[in-house]
């Protein structure tokens, strides 16, 4: 009896994998033409012009305690300098 059963459970198993394995997924490929002897330059330009609340240069802060990290005074003054420079511009 565990004998048959075995071969019972064996042959359910069988069935299923067909119907598994007709499952597929087909991806469309991407094809790149070009030449080797081309240069490799690649021209980064902005879309858009930066807003008012946008300047350039300014890095973006990390976490809230660079918010409230101490600064020297010179580099303050040159990055108010810098921000009041930018929000001049037309």
């Amino acid at each position: 009896m565990n004998r048959t059963s075995f071969h019972w459970l064996l042959l359910a198993l069988l069935m299923q994998t067909p119907a598994q394995a007709e499952q597929r997924l087909e991806l469309q490929g991407t094809s790149i033409i070009g030449s080797r002897e081309s240069p490799q330059v690649l021209y980064l330009v902005p879309w858009q012009k930066p807003g008012p609340g946008q300047p350039l240069g300014m890095p973006s802060l990390q976490s809230a305690s660079d918010l409230l990290a101490p600064i020297e005074r010179a580099q303050f003054r040159r990055r108010l300098d810098y921000f009041n420079a930018v929000a001049e511009r037309p």
